[in-house]
This record gives C-alpha cells, structure tokens and sequence, in this order.
C-alpha cells in the first residue's frame, strides 16, 4: 500500500466518525425522535466514540429531548486533533502550501 492511498484511507475514516459525531450533536440539538430508524443507528454507532467522556458531564435528559451532548461535543475535538496528527505523520512533516 502506498503513501498516497494510506493517506487518503486514514482521511475517509476520519472524515466518517466526524460526520457521525455532527450528525449526533446535530439531531440531539434539535430534538430529533430517537425512535427513528436512521437517528437510533446513529447514535448507536456513535455513542462509543463518545463513552470515554461520559465521566466528565452530567448524564443526558430522556431521549427524545433537545440539549447539547457534551461528550460528543469533546469526542469531536479529539477526533478532529487526532485526525490532523495522524495527517500530519502521514506527510511525514513536509511542508504543504
């Protein structure tokens, strides 16, 4: 496997748990029926990206309600930061302009 397709995996991965992590933020933000098909499987594939920081917040209201996830919120951040990291290796510390 070379350099360039690596890159370009490890970039798909990432830009896939980011999306799932704003879909998440975004449906609970608003109040989205969990209830529905699509909005349960994506919390469901979610919600252990965002388990390591459940400890941190207080726990979610009942489904179903509107509210800010904290945890997914910060599980973003991560993502996000090791998601430039691990571009940043890939390079291997070249200069891009």
């Amino acid at each position: 496997m070379n350099k360039l397709l690596a890159a370009q995996l490890v970039r798909a991965i990432f830009a896939i748990l980011i999306l799932l992590l704003v879909a998440r933020l975004i449906f609970l933000a608003i109040g989205v029926d969990p209830s529905s098909p699509i909005v349960g499987l994506l919390l469901a594939a979610s919600n252990p990206l965002t388990l390591p920081f459940r400890f941190l917040f207080k726990p979610l209201p009942p489904l179903g309600f509107a509210g800010i996830d904290y945890a997914a919120l910060v599980a973003l951040l991560v993502v996000m930061l090791l998601a430039w990291l691990a571009a940043k290796l890939l390079r291997g510390g070249e200069q891009v302009s």
